[in-house]
């Protein structure tokens, strides 16, 4: 309802959904480079930060959301 309509089709849910193109490497504060399951990882918290994108559909993203 939201992704499609906005052609987001390198953003997706890392808990849910395969990576769908390069990832950058998960990053803890606490524990630095992050090498658990993406799955584990993001199933715990996947309000908040579990979805990935890229910076041009983050861009497309607020756009949207602020302007439309």
């Amino acid at each position: 309802y939201i992704l499609t309509p906005l052609n987001m089709t390198s953003t997706f849910v890392g808990a849910f959904e395969a990576p769908n193109g390069p990832v950058a490497h998960l990053w803890d504060a606490t524990w630095g480079e992050v090498s658990s399951p993406m799955t584990s990882l993001f199933s715990s918290a996947v309000g908040s930060g579990g979805i990935l994108s890229t910076a041009g559909e983050m861009a497309k993203w607020y756009n949207a959301l602020l302007f439309s």
